[in-house]
């Protein structure tokens, strides 16, 4: 496995940014984004997942942060209305969860 972009993003913030900012698709979906920033950083095979220690939910945190909080590289309507309304359910199922308890 190579790791030849890996000296070239300062942040992990940078490399994704770069990615949603190079591959519109990446801005709908984060199985899209993680897979383009990990062939970035070297991944070839899904071995090289493991050996990079790249976890999903990182990339998915930076990814809200740059859409959600710096207003960059936003996705389609129809993907934000859909997150939108996934929030609201998670929202009130743990609403009912704590009620409950």
């Amino acid at each position: 496995m190579r790791n030849i972009y890996q000296e070239e993003f300062e942040t992990f913030r940078e490399l994704v940014a770069m990615v949603l900012e190079s591959e519109p698709i990446t801005r709908n979906s984060d199985v899209h984004l993680y897979v383009q920033c990990a062939r970035c950083l070297g991944a070839e095979e899904l071995d090289d997942l493991i050996k990079l220690e790249f976890n999903p939910e990182s990339v998915i945190r930076v990814r809200r942060h740059i859409q959600n909080d710096e207003k960059l590289y936003p996705p389609s309507l129809e993907v934000k209305i859909e997150r939108l309304k996934r929030q609201v359910e998670a929202r009130e199922y743990f609403r009912k969860l704590n009620s409950i308890g």
